[in-house]
C-alpha cells in the first residue's frame, strides 16, 4: 500500500496554509490517511472475497493451460509432489529473488482439498484409456 507523502507546506504564512486546505493535495492526503485508518481496523477474515476473486482469476487463467489434467493426478502422494512444487518456488526467491507466486501456491491447497473432500471429481487411472504419469498436483 503506497503512502501518500504529507503535503503540509513547511514554509509560508496564513494565506498559504488557507490555500493549501483547498489544493487537491490536501484531499488526496486526507483521502489516503482515511483509507489506511479504515484499513488498520480490518480484520484479516474480511479479505477472503477480494483474495477468493483472484484465486479464481488465477485458476481461471490455469484450467485453460492445463484443463482437467488435476482430475487425473491421484491423491496419494499430493504432499510430496505440492512440497516439491513449493522447494522450486522458495529456491527460485533465495537463488533468484522471484516472487512467490502465492496464488498458485493457495490454488495447489484448493486442488488438494478439493480432491480430498470431492474424490468423485477424480479421474481413475483406468477410465482414462491409457495409464500415463501426469506431472500436476
Amino acid at each position: 500500500m503506497k503512502q501518500v507523502k504529507n503535503p503540509l507546506p513547511i514554509k509560508g504564512g496564513l494565506k498559504e496554509l488557507q490555500g493549501f486546505y483547498k489544493s487537491k493535495e490536501y484531499a488526496k492526503w486526507q483521502k489516503d490517511i482515511k483509507r489506511r485508518n479504515k484499513m488498520s481496523n480490518l480484520e484479516l477474515s474480511s479479505l477472503v472475497d477480494e483474495f477468493a476473486k483472484e484465486l479464481k482469476a488465477q485458476l481461471k487463467e490455469d484450467e485453460k493451460r492445463w484443463g482437467d489434467t488435476w482430475r487425473r493426478v491421484p491423491v496419494e502422494g499430493q504432499e510430496v509432489r505440492i512440497a516439491e512444487r513449493l522447494q522450486r518456488y522458495f529456491s527460485d526467491f533465495n537463488n533468484y529473488r522471484l516472487a512467490i507466486p502465492w496464488l498458485k501456491v493457495a490454488g495447489y491447497g484448493f486442488i488438494a482439498w478439493v480432491k480430498e473432500n470431492h474424490p468423485e471429481l477424480l479421474i481413475k487411472p483406468e477410465s482414462q484409456g491409457e495409464d500415463k504419469k501426469i506431472d500436476s498436483a
